[in-house]
């Protein structure tokens, strides 16, 4: 199998990303990944998303090339941030590294550094990693026709362990056939895609929008409306709730700060202190509804 080899160059990436499916988005696809949806890909592919950036990607983006400098002490020489396409199908990989003597991929990953260890992680020089970063890295052997790929991952309490996943045939025609389908029904042809899996929020929060536009609410967005509006008041009512039982146990604390429990958990109210600090201004979109005229 040949294979499309480009240069990096981050400016034409973003261009580029939206004209194939990547490496990290065919498990989105295939609804394995837990961080992203196949509208979120269309809507992505379509310019339909503003750019995102979180704490625990900015971590990885940060730790990446301390990742990719210890896979070149076990793998050798490192091609870094190579951009992949597929020769048919409408797929592409930008891959974290390539070996320079034999060209498999080598992906790097992090966990644990912002919040918990997400997935399951079994022994190095396995290919038990979780399914999502397991497409992956599949995806990216299919495009570069490489007998097998690396994903080195930064672990807590595990340091650098080093994951093995040699190519497979079958699995690489299900994913290409699953891919190649869903380009054309809903990047080509422009259908709809199903919400089978909900958006998160902070996703649909990222859509464009086209200043002083205005639409006509139909009925399904009047009663989704009218679902909010109820789900405040019970949020609303539940805030009041909580802060009256707050103050009831705070009588019965009395001048005590801490109170130990059966369980032995204990409840405190503690002084504490924070640092002073000025915050920059900021643009940000807030729901609100105006009352009619």
């Amino acid at each position: 199998m040949s294979a499309v080899i480009e240069t990096f160059d981050r400016a034409k990436w973003l261009e580029e990303r939206r004209k194939a499916i990547g490496a990290s988005e065919a498990s989105s696809i295939l609804g394995l990944n837990p961080w992203g949806t196949a509208w979120e890909v269309a809507a992505d592919k379509r310019g339909l998303l503003e750019p995102f950036e979180n704490k625990a990607t900015d971590a990885g983006n940060r730790l990446e090339p301390i990742v990719l400098d210890y896979a070149e002490t076990q793998l050798g020489q490192l091609s870094r941030n190579v951009r992949v396409k597929h020769h048919t199908l409408p797929m592409a990989s930008t891959c974290d590294a390539r070996v320079l003597d034999t060209g498999r991929p080598v992906e790097a990953k992090t966990t644990g550094i912002v919040g918990p260890v997400v997935g399951q992680w079994g022994e190095s020089l396995t290919d038990q990693v979780p399914d999502y970063y397991l497409v992956q890295v599949h995806a990216q052997l299919m495009c570069t026709g490489a007998d097998l790929g690396y994903l080195f991952a930064l672990l807590p309490g595990r340091g650098f362990v080093e994951f093995q996943i040699e190519a497979n045939d079958k699995l690489h025609e299900h994913i290409g056939n699953v891919c190649a389908d869903w380009w054309e029904r809903h990047i080509v042809q422009g259908q709809d895609v199903p919400m089978t899996v909900k958006p998160a929020l902070e996703v649909v929060k990222r859509l464009r929008k086209t200043p002083n536009k205005v639409i006509e609410a139909d009925s399904a967005f009047e009663d989704l409306l009218t679902l909010r509006q109820a789900a405040k008041e019970c949020e609303k009512q539940a805030k009041s709730q909580v802060e009256e039982i707050e103050a009831k146990l705070l009588v019965k604390l009395g001048d005590a700060e801490a109170a130990n429990l059966s369980d032995g958990r204990q409840f405190t109210y503690m002084e504490r202190s924070r640092k002073g600090y000025t915050v920059e201004d900021t643009k940000f979109r807030q729901i609100h509804i105006k009352k009619g005229k």
